[in-house]
């Protein structure tokens, strides 16, 4: 009787055990949750996930992460000569070369972030249709990795801010520029949330990807990275400050800068977070929309 209580215990212990290990895999059909819990236990995926971005896109590439800081400097020469010099567009009496290469810098970490971000289903389709694991570690591991990117390629503009001083030069920060990290966070914010919407459609509409290139082109061009605000015809400024990156790198260069032709008003700043804020929860709820089918229409 003994050995059979003794065996009975340890078959329950075993069987308690081996509960334990067991995860359970459900559908979720909450519109807009999403498990923090779950993105944590899961953390070390992201970094091994934000490694792989650097091994895998400089694998066998001599300069390797120079190439991060090459794209924002040959840019920035180019729109120096062209816009700068043959155009001659004004730059609100901030030094040309400082003022393209500040937009570009701001412009580059959004547009990472939200091309890597919405082509994840498609990029990943053959990982996710093998094996399980949180679908946001992917895009969250794009947004850490091109922050690394943002800050190196923000090293180099930090160096020519540098030399502007040196040499006797007028630019200086303002005290906004401690708030630099909370501009960082609703841009990143801005390309998560329209990411992985972009991601949810495109996992039905291909001609979302065929398109992008175009649509982000013409987006560059209607953010004010070429042109300070100062420059569209007063009746159009409001309308035209209501793009969400508009008022980000306005602020940007005014917290670097300080610029006397600060144009955006608290109603501006105030309508690019709702839209930054509206496209977070709409990307949330077509994602878990879209999650629980997509393998078999990606």
């Amino acid at each position: 009787m003994n050995k059979q209580q003794t065996v009975t215990q340890k078959d329950q212990i075993v069987h308690s055990n081996l509960q334990s290990q067991i995860t359970v895999i459900e559908s979720k059909r909450a519109s807009f949750r999403i498990d923090f819990f779950e993105l944590w236990r899961y953390r070390y995926l992201i970094w091994l996930y934000v490694y792989r971005d650097f091994v895998v896109l400089y694998k066998q590439t001599v300069l390797g992460m120079i190439w991060w800081l090459l794209q924002p400097f040959l840019m920035t020469i180019v729109f120096t000569i062209v816009f700068g010099g043959i155009i001659g567009i004004k730059t609100d009496e901030i030094p040309t070369p400082l003022f393209y290469l500040s937009g570009i810098t701001l412009w580059n970490y959004f547009l990472y972030c939200f091309l890597h971000t919405s082509q994840f289903f498609i990029d990943n389709r053959e990982v996710f249709k093998k094996i399980y694991f949180p679908r946001l570690v992917i895009p969250i591991a794009s947004i850490i990795s091109n922050l690394m990117r943002f800050v190196l390629q923000l090293s180099l503009f930090i160096f020519f801010y540098l030399i502007y001083i040196i040499n006797g030069g007028s630019v200086r920060p303002t005290l906004f520029i401690f708030f630099l990290p909370l501009l960082v966070f609703y841009v990143a914010l801005l390309a998560f949330g329209l990411g992985i919407l972009t991601a949810s459609l495109t996992t039905k509409y291909r001609d979302i990807i065929l398109a992008l290139p175009f649509f982000t082109q013409l987006w560059m061009y209607a953010s004010a990275v070429l042109f300070p605000l100062s420059l569209v015809p007063e009746r159009w400024q409001f309308w035209f400050s209501l793009n969400p990156l508009v008022p980000a790198i306005e602020i940007y260069r005014y917290m670097c800068f300080g610029t006397n032709n600060f144009m955006i008003s608290p109603v501006s700043i105030l309508s690019g977070i709702i839209v930054a804020l509206s496209f977070l929860f709409i990307g949330i709820f077509a994602f878990n929309y879209v999650e629980q089918t997509f393998t078999d229409t990606i």
